[in-house]
């Protein structure tokens, strides 16, 4: 391991990589996260000196800037740090919209929000955040500009031309009032500011604290996680729409402050990390709002560290920039990067992971090829001779899906179980009027086709998630990945193949069921049913088993038939649900 490049970081301080940095947080979590990132670059990083050799607050080409609605800074940012949007007078300017908002206000605000946060922020609403962050349009603007001209100065550090981009961090929590009403706007403020303040491309990378992250805040998600769940809820999908800006056909401008016009035709973010405070079991850490601030300040300072070795320079950074440059056309389900990041930690073989991660990559998106450019997928489940028996495993075994739900789910009337030597019961059958060979069509109404119906639906969902999971399982193996998966669904051998055979079957027993089996079970009972009705003295017994075996069969045959029907059109659905992620999901993402 000696040869490993390791960092002992609770030991050993590292450089930060010289490309400028701006640490933006917004709302209350936001500014905990940055409290924290702020701490851990201190402790981890070389810091640079000023003039009499005393440690600045920050590495070299890094700023912080917090944006909130509380009017006292939080302790242990500075005062060019803290930018105070709350807006004095809210309550009256929302009671007496008609006269105190101006017409372009007027046509977003809500007309029927008011706001009264108790001096506590934004009180979890959403467009009081917003409103506030508008009428504080050049408080804010100014702010970011003069963090971006501080980084990118020559004073701030390194001028060689080796930087050629301004890494652009937001944090923020989207489940209370102020971070979850103006993160979008924010990171439009902020593209259009680094346009007009600097000539380097900025990049915006988000960090979204997730719901359940303020829930486990147990000092500020008390007796809120209605609001709490509902703010989190619509800034998703907001976010989910807007990181497809490129998208949309409509443009759409915001006006800010007194004037200030900015269209919004990009994502609010290059890249987009959502934090959750569960581990991979879906188990909230037991301190996760701690947790996730050091992840998050851990995964950035790891991200921006620098290592030579030998003239050579190691970073994440530049990893995720090799990464990017790959020219890849990023189609449904792709619309936006991600970097995956774990739980925190204090030692890492940095070259190792880079190797492993990047071998990982190609080995699983980048197919083999011939010496002509054919792909060549990986063909073993062409060749294992497993081919139906691993659509059965997806579809389920037809005949046991049938017995099971004869037997748990719907069972025959109690006139089809017939103790025959229980006179009284028999008798009570003979005395029935219609007989019950003639009650199958109200049964199967009733009882039979509602039954199949809710365990076809049922059935759909487990199949569904069966294939879900195998479909999974082959992409994430290195050995196979998407590539080999496109080509078993894809081919007249494959997967969907062998799951048609299987729907043509069912269909066909479905159609046997309807068109002859009733029928013949309805002319057995009518055949047996005098003889049953007024058995003779001899061969009593012999006239009674022949109408229960009828009755049984009939009512057995009109189960099998409402089990095939809604169970053939579950399966169809879920071949027609396999070929639309085939075509709309897996083939765009190969392709």
């Amino acid at each position: 391991m000696s040869e490993q490049q390791k960092f002992d970081i609770s030991i050993d301080r590292v450089d930060k990589i010289p490309v400028p940095l701006l640490v933006v947080g917004l709302g209350g979590t936001g500014c905990d996260a940055v409290l924290t990132i702020k701490k851990t670059f201190a402790e981890r990083y070389f810091l640079p000196k000023d003039a009499k050799g005393q440690e600045l607050p920050a590495p070299q080409k890094t700023a912080y800037l917090c944006f909130d609605s509380r009017a006292a800074k939080p302790e242990g940012l500075e005062v060019s740090e803290y930018v105070d949007i709350s807006l004095p007078g809210i309550d009256k300017i929302l009671t007496d919209q008609k006269n105190l908002l101006t017409p372009f206000e007027r046509t977003w605000v809500n007309r029927n929000l008011r706001h009264s946060a108790n001096g506590n922020g934004m009180g979890t609403i959403r467009q009081a955040a917003r409103l506030a962050l508008s009428r504080n349009f050049e408080k804010v603007s100014q702010a970011v500009r003069g963090a971006l001209n501080n980084i990118v100065s020559v004073s701030a550090g390194d001028a060689s031309g080796k930087v050629n981009q301004v890494e652009i961090v937001v944090v923020t929590g989207i489940g209370g009032g102020t971070g979850s009403g103006i993160f979008l706007d924010m990171c439009q403020i902020i593209r259009s500011v680094a346009k007009e303040a600097t000539v380097i491309p900025a990049k915006l990378t988000g960090y979204i604290v997730m719901p359940d992250v303020s829930l486990a805040n147990v000092s500020t998600a008390s007796g809120m996680e209605g609001p709490i769940k509902h703010n989190a809820y619509a800034a998703l999908k907001e976010l989910d729409f807007w990181m497809r800006a490129r998208e949309h056909e409509i443009s759409y401008t915001m006006q800010y402050g007194t004037g200030t016009i900015i269209e919004w035709n990009q994502p609010p973010f290059d890249y987009c990390i959502l934090m959750s405070c569960a581990n991979v079991a879906g188990v909230p850490y037991k301190d996760g709002y701690m947790a996730v601030r050091n992840t998050i300040a851990e995964n950035l300072m790891h991200y921006m560290a620098k290592e030579d070795e030998v003239g050579t320079q190691y970073s994440y950074k530049q990893y995720e920039d090799n990464l990017a440059a790959i020219k890849i056309k990023k189609n449904y389900p792709l619309y936006y990067g991600y970097r995956a990041i774990g739980a925190f930690t204090k030692r890492i073989p940095k070259k190792s992971i880079l190797y492993y991660e990047g071998s990982l990559l190609l080995k699983t998106f980048v197919p083999l090829r011939d010496d002509s450019g054919k792909l060549q997928p990986d063909r073993r489940m062409f060749l294992d001779g497993q081919g139906k028996p691993r659509a059965e495993s997806i579809t389920g075994n037809g005949p046991q899906l049938m017995q099971d739900f004869r037997t748990n789910v719907n069972r025959l009337p109690g006139f089809c179980n017939m103790d025959l030597r229980d006179k009284v019961k028999v008798t009570a059958v003979q005395n029935m009027n219609p007989p019950p060979h003639n009650k199958w069509h109200t049964w199967r109404d009733t009882v039979a086709a509602p039954a199949a119906l809710k365990a076809s639906e049922d059935y759909l969902d487990k199949a569904w998630d069966r294939f879900a999971k195998w479909a999974t399982d082959i992409i994430m193996d290195p050995a196979q990945g998407p590539f080999a998966l496109e080509a078993y669904l894809d081919a007249p051998d494959g997967l969907l193949a062998y799951m048609q055979e299987i729907l043509d079957v069912w269909t066909n027993q479905y159609k046997k069921t309807r068109n002859q089996s009733i029928a013949q079970g309805e002319e057995m009972c009518n055949n047996s049913w005098g003889s049953f009705r007024n058995p003779p003295m001899l061969g009593r017994q012999g006239a009674l088993e022949q109408y229960d075996h009828a009755i049984k069969s009939l009512y057995t045959y009109v189960n099998n038939c409402e089990f095939l029907e809604k169970h053939s059109n579950a399966l169809g659905k879920l071949i027609l649900r396999v070929k639309e992620y085939l075509r709309d999901g897996l083939k765009p993402m190969c392709a």
